[in-house]
């Protein structure tokens, strides 16, 4: 029990200092790239990152998606809630360097016609 207590806590300093690599700004266009992984500490990660980055109020939310292998239906969920935030501030987010493994899920599910992917 106790190691994973320390686990956790290690994983919370290191998701703090792997947000602010993640993510950039540029004018009105912020710039978030995923982790490999979009499974539950990655969306939730990424949940914890989009907060701050939608308080710059950027004009476009663009996901890198370049270092992302997996997605599972919590990073499925950050994306969906990601785009419904930038939509209520009358922005736009898109996905870029999509893998086919990620894309394949997208179409399976059917995300692939709600997201825009470039």
């Amino acid at each position: 029990m106790r190691r994973d207590c320390r686990m956790r806590f290690l994983r919370g300093i290191y998701s703090e200092e792997k947000q602010a690599e993640r993510s950039a700004m540029t004018g009105n266009n912020t710039i978030y790239r995923t982790a490999i992984r979009m499974d539950d500490a990655g969306a939730s990660e990424a949940e914890q990152a989009l907060k701050t980055l939608l308080d710059k109020m950027p004009k476009l939310l663009i996901i890198d998606m370049e270092e992302t292998r997996y997605i599972s239906s919590a990073g499925l969920r950050f994306l969906l809630s990601a785009q419904k935030s930038m939509k209520q501030r009358s922005g736009r987010m898109v996905l870029r360097h999509v893998a086919q493994s990620v894309e394949e899920i997208f179409d399976v599910t059917g995300f692939s016609g709600v997201l825009n992917i470039e």
